[in-house]
């Protein structure tokens, strides 16, 4: 479940759909992740976008009850982008993300916008498998551009990881054994 500045909640399902709520009244199912399980969301301040991680990927997926969406067809056409890394990658850092069956050690552990900018809209997503982080340029994903994401390897395990509000370079990190800022040069 996610929360936006306006106050619109997202719901994850067991069964991979995410739900949306304006005024905590239910609004039509919005999407299905291909069946894969939901294990955290986020959404932007102004709900125009929601980050689901699952296991094996990330959907960038865009809100069809926020903008000035004129028919379904134009709905239609705003379609949810998948972030996955690349296999050279996964080789490269011995990740077996594809070989796993279930919620573990080798699968995304967070996934978050850096929410709170001094502009006021998301720059970065932030995601971590194991004891690496990836960061992908959102405003790139909005505009349907290929980007490329950056991947920066941490001593420890990494639990958790999290923007601190209003500061889109700093990343708080928790590892298994500390907790720890990291400052992002976002020119990467």
């Amino acid at each position: 479940m996610a929360t936006s500045l306006m106050g619109k909640v997202v719901v994850g399902c067991t069964n991979g759909e995410i739900l949306f709520f304006k005024d905590f009244t239910y609004h039509p199912f919005i999407f299905s992740s291909f069946g894969d399980l939901i294990l955290m969301l986020d959404i932007t301040l102004d709900s125009k976008w929601i980050l689901a991680m699952c296991t094996k990927h990330l959907l960038v997926i865009p809100n069809p009850h926020i903008g000035n969406l004129k028919s379904q067809e134009e709905l239609k056409q705003r379609k949810p982008i998948r972030l996955m890394l690349d296999l050279v990658d996964i080789k490269r850092f011995s990740l077996s993300i594809f070989r796993v069956k279930r919620v573990g050690k080798e699968t995304f552990k967070s996934a978050r916008f850096n929410t709170g900018s001094p502009i006021g809209c998301e720059e970065l997503i932030v995601a971590s498998i194991g004891s690496y982080l990836f960061l992908w340029d959102f405003t790139k994903i909005k505009r349907n551009e290929k980007t490329n994401y950056v991947v920066k390897k941490e001593e420890e395990y990494i639990v958790d990881t999290q923007f601190r509000f209003n500061m889109m370079n700093e990343l708080i990190v928790l590892t298994s054994e500390a907790l720890r800022i990291e400052i992002l040069d976002v020119d990467d």
